[in-house]
């Protein structure tokens, strides 16, 4: 990597003009959120009993039909707890248990494509409104990948989000005085996301 010349004069456009190779700009835009299903989904409102094949949605289309309908993704973010110690008049503080902070994702309600029966069944794989039912932490825990690319599709970073369940569907109300598009906002747990930096030869395939 090239220095960068050290100055004291104010630090304008013309420092960064020196080296376009070190001052692309990140989009927020330039990303894919991809989730990994175990087996195919069964839609919600079904009994599996009387369940047929028309009532499942394969695991391929519904990874593939989720990351072409993402619009917004949050970046993972870890918080670390502090153990604080009291002695005499001062506080000595320790690093505590981490956790990851609950993420969050937007859908576009596709019609067509049939979004929200995918999210909807995603969300019956941790419980079912059928019968009241929590599944199975093997059953519901899923792992994801989410990847942040450059403005000509080259990774700059990529995220393994592992154990990932939806904790939470809020979909936009309807109304008369809208005509505008309607988004499925999602919460999602996760008890860990492993960051890599992949060199100029690793690619993530999804």
């Amino acid at each position: 990597m090239p220095s960068i010349i050290k100055t004291k004069d104010p630090l304008g456009t013309y420092h960064l003009a020196q080296h376009p190779e070190l001052f692309t700009p990140a989009r927020a835009n330039n990303f894919v959120f991809y989730p990994i299903f175990k087996s195919r989904l069964l839609k919600e409102g079904v009994s599996e009993a009387t369940a047929n094949d028309n009532d499942y949605i394969s695991k391929e289309y519904a990874q593939e039909v989720l990351m072409l309908s993402v619009n917004e993704a949050s970046v993972p973010h870890l918080q670390q707890n502090v153990i604080e110690v009291k002695r005499g008049n001062t506080v000595m503080k320790f690093a505590g248990a981490v956790s990851y902070d609950a993420g969050s994702l937007k859908f576009e309600d596709y019609i067509g494509a049939d979004t929200k029966s995918a999210l909807y069944a995603w969300r019956r794989l941790s419980f079912n409104k059928e019968d009241e039912t929590i599944g199975r932490a093997e059953d519901y825990k899923i792992n994801a990948t989410l990847v942040e690319y450059t403005p000509d599709h080259r990774q700059i970073r990529y995220w393994d989000l592992i154990g990932v369940w939806v904790s939470d569907i809020q979909e936009d109300p309807f109304s008369q005085d809208s005509d505008g598009k309607r988004v499925v906002s999602v919460s999602i747990s996760y008890d860990r996301a492993i960051e890599h930096l992949p060199d100029d030869n690793e690619v993530v395939e999804l």
